[in-house]
Protein backbone atom coordinates (compact mmCIF):
# COMPACT_ATOMS: atom_id res chain seq x y z
CA UNK A 1 0.00 0.00 0.00
CA UNK A 2 0.94 3.61 -0.60
CA UNK A 3 1.54 6.11 2.62
CA UNK A 4 -1.55 7.88 1.62
CA UNK A 5 -3.43 4.60 1.82
CA UNK A 6 -1.41 3.60 5.07
CA UNK A 7 -2.61 6.67 6.51
CA UNK A 8 -6.03 6.80 5.26
CA UNK A 9 -6.25 3.08 6.85
CA UNK A 10 -5.15 4.01 10.10
CA UNK A 11 -7.25 7.51 10.50
CA UNK A 12 -10.11 5.74 9.36
CA UNK A 13 -9.49 3.19 11.97
CA UNK A 14 -9.79 6.06 14.85
CA UNK A 15 -12.50 7.41 13.62
CA UNK A 16 -14.44 3.87 13.73
CA UNK A 17 -13.45 4.00 17.00
CA UNK A 18 -14.41 7.06 18.53
CA UNK A 19 -17.79 6.86 16.90
CA UNK A 20 -18.14 3.56 18.26
CA UNK A 21 -17.19 5.18 21.84
CA UNK A 22 -19.67 7.87 20.60
CA UNK A 23 -22.32 5.70 19.93
CA UNK A 24 -21.79 3.03 23.07
CA UNK A 25 -21.86 6.64 25.53
CA UNK A 26 -24.17 8.87 23.77
CA UNK A 27 -27.30 7.09 25.64
CA UNK A 28 -26.09 7.44 29.02
CA UNK A 29 -25.22 11.40 28.04
CA UNK A 30 -28.72 11.31 26.68
CA UNK A 31 -30.13 10.02 30.15
CA UNK A 32 -28.09 12.33 32.63
CA UNK A 33 -28.76 15.66 30.62
CA UNK A 34 -32.68 14.22 30.26
CA UNK A 35 -32.49 13.60 33.81
CA UNK A 36 -34.14 16.52 36.46
CA UNK A 37 -33.09 18.10 38.88
CA UNK A 38 -34.00 18.48 42.37
CA UNK A 39 -35.56 22.12 43.52
CA UNK A 40 -33.98 21.79 46.68
CA UNK A 41 -29.79 22.38 45.69
CA UNK A 42 -28.82 19.55 47.90
CA UNK A 43 -30.57 16.89 46.58
CA UNK A 44 -28.75 17.35 42.90
CA UNK A 45 -25.57 16.62 44.34
CA UNK A 46 -25.95 13.03 42.57
CA UNK A 47 -26.61 14.35 38.70
CA UNK A 48 -23.88 16.89 39.50
CA UNK A 49 -21.43 14.30 40.51
CA UNK A 50 -22.32 11.81 37.96
CA UNK A 51 -22.62 14.99 34.66
CA UNK A 52 -19.04 15.58 35.80
CA UNK A 53 -18.07 12.05 35.83
CA UNK A 54 -19.63 11.53 32.40
CA UNK A 55 -17.56 14.76 31.25
CA UNK A 56 -14.17 13.99 32.89
CA UNK A 57 -14.11 10.11 31.51
CA UNK A 58 -16.09 10.35 28.50
CA UNK A 59 -16.89 13.54 26.29
CA UNK A 60 -12.99 15.16 27.06
CA UNK A 61 -11.15 11.87 26.27
CA UNK A 62 -13.23 11.54 23.31
CA UNK A 63 -13.29 15.52 22.62
CA UNK A 64 -9.27 15.02 23.17
CA UNK A 65 -8.48 12.04 20.45
CA UNK A 66 -10.67 13.20 17.88
CA UNK A 67 -9.02 17.06 17.85
CA UNK A 68 -5.40 15.03 18.34
CA UNK A 69 -6.56 12.97 14.88
CA UNK A 70 -7.51 15.93 12.88
CA UNK A 71 -4.93 17.92 14.08
CA UNK A 72 -2.21 15.03 12.94
CA UNK A 73 -4.21 14.89 9.49
CA UNK A 74 -4.43 18.76 9.16
CA UNK A 75 -0.68 18.95 7.10
CA UNK A 76 -1.30 16.05 4.76
CA UNK A 77 -5.32 17.38 3.89
CA UNK A 78 -3.60 20.58 3.65
CA UNK A 79 -1.57 19.65 0.91
CA UNK A 80 -4.31 17.78 -0.83
CA UNK A 81 -6.74 20.64 -0.60
CA UNK A 82 -3.88 23.38 -2.24
CA UNK A 83 -2.94 20.77 -4.74
CA UNK A 84 -5.02 21.85 -7.24
CA UNK A 85 -3.67 25.23 -7.32
CA UNK A 86 0.01 24.10 -6.68
CA UNK A 87 0.09 20.89 -9.58
CA UNK A 88 1.58 22.23 -12.82
CA UNK A 89 -0.46 20.91 -15.91
CA UNK A 90 3.18 19.11 -16.92
CA UNK A 91 2.88 17.00 -13.75
CA UNK A 92 0.32 14.89 -14.65
CA UNK A 93 -2.23 15.75 -12.24
CA UNK A 94 -4.49 13.32 -11.63
CA UNK A 95 -7.91 12.68 -9.46
CA UNK A 96 -6.64 10.71 -6.28
CA UNK A 97 -9.54 8.66 -4.50
CA UNK A 98 -7.63 8.08 -1.57
CA UNK A 99 -6.56 11.66 -0.94
CA UNK A 100 -10.86 12.40 -0.91
CA UNK A 101 -11.59 9.69 0.96
CA UNK A 102 -8.85 11.10 3.45
CA UNK A 103 -10.57 14.58 3.27
CA UNK A 104 -13.63 13.18 3.91
CA UNK A 105 -12.57 11.32 7.06
CA UNK A 106 -10.91 14.23 8.36
CA UNK A 107 -14.43 16.19 7.99
CA UNK A 108 -16.09 13.71 9.65
CA UNK A 109 -13.42 13.79 12.31
CA UNK A 110 -14.35 17.34 13.04
CA UNK A 111 -17.92 16.83 12.86
CA UNK A 112 -17.59 14.27 15.39
CA UNK A 113 -15.54 16.94 17.77
CA UNK A 114 -18.54 19.52 16.73
CA UNK A 115 -20.82 16.95 18.51
CA UNK A 116 -18.82 16.50 21.40
CA UNK A 117 -18.17 19.95 21.72
CA UNK A 118 -22.39 20.50 21.67
CA UNK A 119 -22.70 18.01 24.31
CA UNK A 120 -20.20 18.70 27.05
CA UNK A 121 -21.86 22.77 26.65
CA UNK A 122 -24.77 21.14 27.27
CA UNK A 123 -23.18 19.04 30.56
CA UNK A 124 -22.11 22.76 31.94
CA UNK A 125 -25.29 24.41 31.34
CA UNK A 126 -27.24 21.72 32.88
CA UNK A 127 -24.35 21.69 35.76
CA UNK A 128 -24.58 25.75 36.13
CA UNK A 129 -28.77 25.00 36.62
CA UNK A 130 -28.30 23.20 39.30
Amino acid sequence: MSEAADALAASALVLAILAALFSVWMPDVAAALAEKGSTDKKNNEPLKTRLRVIARTRLYPLLAAGLTTAIILLPRCWRIVRSPWTCAPWDQCHYDDVQALMLLTVVLLILLCVALIVQILSVRKKLAQL
